[in-house]
């Protein structure tokens, strides 16, 4: 168990420097922006709501803010399919856990 620890704080590590990784640093970014989004809307969207100042245009402007990310992270994710070519020498979870 201590090993598998030890191997994801160095792949986090590995992720973010120029050295291989088996994480991807853009789907950490994405999945952090998600984040740090969703809550935001959730305080935005309480606070309206106990003001009662929530109008129908603050909630088509969240909705349009949604759709449009999640638009845009379908379209990332599908180019980076197209561009990642995954090599036969790139080390997978058990190599490096058993090196």
């Amino acid at each position: 168990m201590k090993e598998k620890i030890k191997w994801i704080f160095s792949e986090l590590l590995n992720t973010f420097s120029n050295k291989k990784s088996f994480l991807s640093s853009k789907r950490i970014e994405r999945f952090f922006i998600f984040s740090v989004m969703l809550i935001l809307t959730i305080i935005f969207i309480t606070k309206s709501i106990i003001a009662c100042t929530l109008g129908a245009t603050d909630f088509m402007i969240i909705i349009g803010s949604w759709l449009g990310y999640g638009g845009w992270t379908t379209t990332q994710i599908s180019k980076d399919k197209k561009i990642e070519s995954t090599p036969e020498n790139t080390p997978n979870e058990q190599q490096i856990l058993n090196e």
